[in-house]
């Protein structure tokens, strides 16, 4: 995914498509420009978007381990649930 976003500009946002996305609202799960923050998602917990399109996250290790262990479950369901061909 990193890879993916090297190289590219912000994402525009979807209420104000002249707007860079700037802010990840954390409580909606959606990037938003400044004027739909201030509009729509004042008040909720937020984190900043760097330029290359990533989150800012507040997790701490045990989250983090919690978080990948998740990762890899899916991986391998998905990996093992594929046909052969």
């Amino acid at each position: 995914m990193i890879e993916s976003l090297r190289g590219k500009s912000k994402s525009r946002c979807k209420k104000h498509p002249g707007k860079d996305v700037e802010i990840n609202c954390i409580k909606c799960s959606m990037a938003v420009c400044t004027l739909r923050y201030i509009a729509d998602h004042n008040g909720h917990e937020c984190s900043e978007i760097d330029t290359l399109g990533q989150l800012h996250l507040n997790i701490d290790g045990g989250e983090l381990i919690y978080l990948f262990k998740i990762a890899l479950r899916i991986v391998y369901y998905e990996l093992s649930n594929q046909q052969v061909s």
